[in-house]
């Protein structure tokens, strides 16, 4: 069994080598607290890095100002939001989605028209059948 407030992340390439990082924190919200943002590091990746709320289908171009390169070879993506269900970080073309002027906006008005729920849940399925 997990320990509590352990954050988990579950990295995600495709063979174009666009990126989705699957990261949330196990809570019993009744029982416990926790911060709710947190900081990620990955290999660095081309591409746009866009945040994913399946519950609500929304995402979010991540701003400049909240991705930090400490080495020529990293990514820091600073005061990520945490939540109980996980969330997805997205680098690259991993899903690909219509763009409109409507959701070119920065972080976090951008909305997007994609069905990101039904991949969320295939994700969730894969993850399943690893426990």
């Amino acid at each position: 069994m997990d320990a509590p407030n352990q954050l988990r992340v579950y990295p995600f390439q495709k063979k174009n080598s666009a990126v989705a990082i699957l990261y949330w924190n196990p809570t019993d919200l009744l029982n416990q607290t926790y911060d709710g943002a947190t900081t990620l590091w990955t290999a660095k990746r081309k591409g746009t890095c866009h945040l994913i709320d399946p519950l609500n289908g929304t995402a979010y171009e991540i701003p400049n100002e909240n991705i930090r390169k400490p080495t020529s070879d990293v990514l820091e993506f600073l005061h990520l939001p945490l939540y109980d269900y996980p969330l997805i970080l997205t680098i690259g073309d991993f899903i690909e989605r219509e763009r409109t002027e409507q959701n070119r906006t920065a972080y976090p008005n951008e909305k997007s028209n994609t069905l990101f729920v039904i991949i969320f849940i295939k994700i969730l399925r894969f993850l399943l059948l690893l426990q």
